[in-house]
């Protein structure tokens, strides 16, 4: 079996310094983590590497760009990435579309600490991922060491959701298919995978955050054309200042999206309110589902 493992810096791929901060690694840590495993030919792509809490959406861009290169030029029997902890929620959700199609299991993961401090979790991680890509199973997961116990744990990316204080990744409930198995390996994911790694530097979704008392007069909507009004958890917002802003950003042809929204219950009367101004209810998925379809349109 051929894995093809890529490194893309984050905590998996730093060490700790004289004075304790913890810096991205300029050597290859990957080699030591998948040590061990006599049957598996590991081959290792490091030719971009970045703190995940840095990465824009032209970084995400340029990482799908060379999984897909690097997967067309190696042929391998399975892709493991190694990611910064901390935006892995929406990079797994923009991997999920976009490679797919290619028909290669893949897993990622990352860790809570370097693999240069005790008590890391980056060996198990890296480990509990290769025995998960060895079963040949059709993957698509995020797996991480729970951090009460240490279980091993795998969430579809398509389900997975961000990190909690402890850097446990949260699961949705349900999915809008019910089960997180949507398919994402036909043509139409296909084609705007394949138009997203030819797109331009000038990437990005303002995301407006469902916090009480917001100054939302405030936004400018500047160059964006996309926006994803965050929601609470009844699928609802502020329906006192942000219809009017809606109703602004889409008579410029800005789209505007509303995440995440329940696929069933109740509608609120502020979640009608800003439909009816022109905002897109996205249900069914989590806000990071919604920014990688919203990013792929």
């Amino acid at each position: 079996m051929r894995i093809l493992i890529e490194q893309f810096g984050g905590t998996i791929g730093s060490c700790t310094g004289d004075d304790g901060i913890v810096r991205l690694d300029s050597k290859n840590p990957a080699g030591d983590l998948a040590s061990g495993f006599k049957d598996i030919e590991f081959i290792f792509s490091s030719r971009l590497k970045y703190s995940s809490e840095n990465a824009t959406c032209g970084t995400f861009r340029d990482a799908i760009r060379q999984i897909t290169e690097d997967i067309r030029d190696i042929s391998p029997d399975a892709v493991l990435v190694l990611h910064g902890t901390d935006t892995m929620s929406f990079f797994a959700q923009l991997a999920v579309r976009c490679l797919s199609y290619m028909g290669i299991p893949f897993v990622i993961t990352g860790s809570k600490l370097p693999p240069d401090q005790d008590g890391t979790d980056a060996y198990a991680n890296v480990r509990g991922s290769i025995e998960l890509l060895r079963t040949g199973k059709r993957l698509a997961h995020v797996v991480f060491s729970k951090s009460s116990g240490g279980d091993i744990e795998a969430i579809p990316c398509s389900l997975v959701t961000a990190a909690d204080i402890n850097g446990d990744y949260g699961r949705f409930p349900g999915g809008r298919d019910g089960a997180g198995e949507t398919d994402f390996s036909g043509d139409n994911y296909r084609l705007r995978a394949e138009k997203f790694v030819r797109s331009g530097s000038r990437l990005g979704i303002l995301v407006i955050p469902a916090v009480p008392g917001y100054p939302y007069e405030a936004i400018d909507a500047g160059y964006y054309r996309n926006i994803i009004i965050c929601c609470y958890h009844s699928g609802t917002a502020n329906s006192v200042i942000l219809p009017q802003k809606v109703r602004e950003w889409t008579s410029d042809g800005i789209r505007c999206y509303l995440a995440p929204v329940p696929a069933g219950g109740n509608i609120y009367e502020s979640r009608s309110v800003l439909e009816e101004a022109g905002a897109i209810p996205v249900p069914g998925i989590p806000l990071e589902g919604c920014w990688a379809e919203v990013l792929l349109n």
